[in-house]
């Protein structure tokens, strides 16, 4: 913990049932809220969900609606290409280097490659770990500690 980190964290929505952004931020913070107290550890500051990732295929613009983060779409269903939709007449493909994990051992290997981006990285392409809406796995996302382990410490 400490280090800070030159990649992004990503809420992906692109196989959420709930599509709503605002409504699954919601339930995400209180849920990363419920697991950290739990624990017994404090969510470091500046720990954040730094934009939401869509289906083009399936994206409603109301689903952004009150989000308060950019909206970013994947056009492609390898999700190689993605688009800033955050304002409605800007659709251009953006440079990303894009991550996906849905457990928390891919997490771990995410922010491995990520790290290593951060320094072979000349092209200036943003690298982002894209996370479903999963208050365990984006508990130790932004505390930097499995939350598994922190369970048995305390235990």
């Amino acid at each position: 913990i400490g280090e800070e980190k030159n990649y992004e964290y990503w809420l992906d929505l692109r196989a959420a049932e709930n599509t709503f952004a605002q409504m699954a931020l919601t339930q995400l913070f209180y849920g990363v809220r419920t697991v950290l107290d739990d624990m017994g550890v404090a969510l470091p500051n500046g720990s954040a969900v730094d934009g939401v990732l869509f289906n083009a295929d399936t994206f409603d613009r109301a689903d952004g609606i009150g989000a308060g983060l950019p909206l970013y779409l994947t056009t492609k269903e390898d999700g190689a290409d993605v688009v800033n939709a955050t304002i409605k007449t800007s659709m251009e493909i953006i440079p990303i280097i894009l991550l996906a994990a849905e457990t928390s051992e891919l997490l771990s290997d995410a922010e491995s490659k990520a790290r290593t981006y951060e320094i072979d990285n000349s092209n200036s392409k943003v690298v982002v770990i894209a996370l479903p809406p999963d208050a365990t796995l984006w508990s130790q996302a932004l505390t930097g500690v499995q939350v598994t382990s922190i369970k048995e410490d305390n235990a």
